[in-house]
């Protein structure tokens, strides 16, 4: 559930930066970043990066990227049937 929040909050971000731009959409990417970190979501990149000092199983990093893939989706079906897309 916390991989597929972060790919929720992640995708809401990248919304706002692409949308927006500029310096205001960098903030609200970060934003969408620093709720990830409070959250203790599981961002597949923050995640990466243990693979190579065998601090995470590869199954498991597997199921985080999934997770994610499915919060992103969700979020742009959702974001399709708003005026935004």
């Amino acid at each position: 559930m916390l991989s597929i929040l972060a790919g929720i909050l992640i995708a809401l971000g990248g919304v706002a930066y692409l949308k927006i731009g500029g310096v205001v959409g960098a903030v609200l990417f970060s934003i969408g970043l620093l709720t990830i970190l409070h959250f203790k979501c599981e961002l597949f990149t923050g995640k990466a990066g243990l693979l190579a000092s065998r601090a995470i199983h590869p199954i498991k990093l597997g199921g985080i990227y999934c997770g994610n893939m499915i919060g992103c989706a969700l979020m742009v079906g959702l974001l399709s049937l708003t005026a935004l897309s």
